[in-house]
């Protein structure tokens, strides 16, 4: 643009010295017309005096010739001005055409940028619908998530228990298989039946002892020949296996022992039928204390030189090792008479 205008500028200076130029030439034309006529005139009379006045023609020819040369000169400073305005006027036209095209270039660009915008913002409203769906379904998969988290665990609860319940089943079918079978040995004086059937405990403890002493579960005969014929018999029925406390073989005296915190132990917690049982009931139990809880059992257990065995009234068991079982849904209970 701003080539255009100095184009212009130029081009209008130029026009001006055009004009003087031109209405220079135009009088120089009208004196040459003037003195041609007075040649002419001159001529016409003196035709017949021509030879006679031919040095007076020369002169005048000669006097013509420095208005001839100018007017050559202005007319090529006119033609050259002429030529230069033709090129400035191209040249102020290609400027022209190219900020048309220019102008044209910026109004599509702007009709293409107003069109990306305005996709911009489909996008952008696209997006947000996107993402709002995305975490509308985040939030159902979370939900999913957390209802198979609790379906599984209910799952695995129901199986647990219904594994124990299984377990407990078949332990209690062959327990009882055995028992039933051993009856008709135990009329004969043979063996004197479970250790667990042969005291009871006060239901307090029924928890504690069903957890810390699977051994109730055992036999109990009075020498190894009774015992062994159990187990023959046994054997002989294909009935099932069984562990069997031999009196004969147990020792016969039960040391005495200051517990923590006086806290009671498993064995005199419970009241036998007779008192020849004990050596049995204490190679089962030992020196098991009660706590009437964790923290307390935990006090106790590690307390002093000697670490000791140590039952919540809940089923949870410090052994001597350190070791801690517990937990769960199922407590063991009812494995003494009571």
């Amino acid at each position: 643009m701003h080539a255009k205008n100095e184009a212009d500028q130029w081009i209008e200076n130029h026009s001006e010295q055009l004009e003087k130029s031109k209405a220079e030439i135009n009088q120089l034309e009208a004196n040459l017309i003037k003195e041609e006529a007075e040649l002419d005139k001159i001529r016409d009379s003196l035709k017949d005096k021509t030879e006679v006045f031919h040095a007076q023609i020369v002169v005048k020819q000669k006097e013509l010739e420095p208005w001839t040369a100018k007017v050559n000169k202005k007319q090529a400073e006119i033609d050259l001005v002429t030529n230069e305005r033709n090129m400035l006027a191209e040249k102020a036209e290609a400027v022209q055409n190219a900020v048309d095209e220019a102008v044209k270039t910026v109004e599509s660009l702007m009709t293409d940028k107003e069109a990306k915008i305005a996709e911009l913002r489909s996008l952008e409203e696209e997006k947000e619908n996107v993402q709002a769906e995305l975490s509308s379904c985040d939030k159902k998969l979370k939900n999913i998530e957390e209802q198979e988290r609790k379906h599984r665990s209910k799952v695995m609860g129901a199986r647990q228990k219904a594994d124990e319940a299984k377990a407990s089943q078949a332990a209690s079918t062959s327990q009882n298989a055995v028992l039933d079978n051993l009856k008709k040995l135990k009329a004969t004086g043979r063996f004197h039946g479970r250790l667990g059937d042969l005291g009871t405990i006060p239901d307090k403890y029924d928890i504690a002892i069903s957890t810390a002493c699977s051994a109730l579960n055992y036999l109990v005969v009075d020498e190894v020949a009774q015992g062994q014929a159990c187990l023959d018999y046994l054997h002989q029925q294909n009935i099932g296996r069984a562990n069997i406390f031999v009196l004969e073989k147990l020792p016969s005296t039960i040391p005495a022992v200051q517990t923590p915190e006086n806290a009671p132990q498993l064995f005199d917690l419970i009241k036998l039928k007779d008192l020849k049982f004990a050596p049995a009931l204490y190679k089962a139990i030992r020196d098991t204390l009660v706590a009437n809880n964790l923290e307390q059992a935990n006090r106790i257990a590690f307390r002093g030189q000697r670490r000791w065995r140590v039952v919540t009234l809940t089923g949870q068991l410090i052994d001597v090792s350190g070791t801690m079982s517990g937990g769960g849904t199922k407590v063991s209970k009812g494995v003494t008479s009571l």
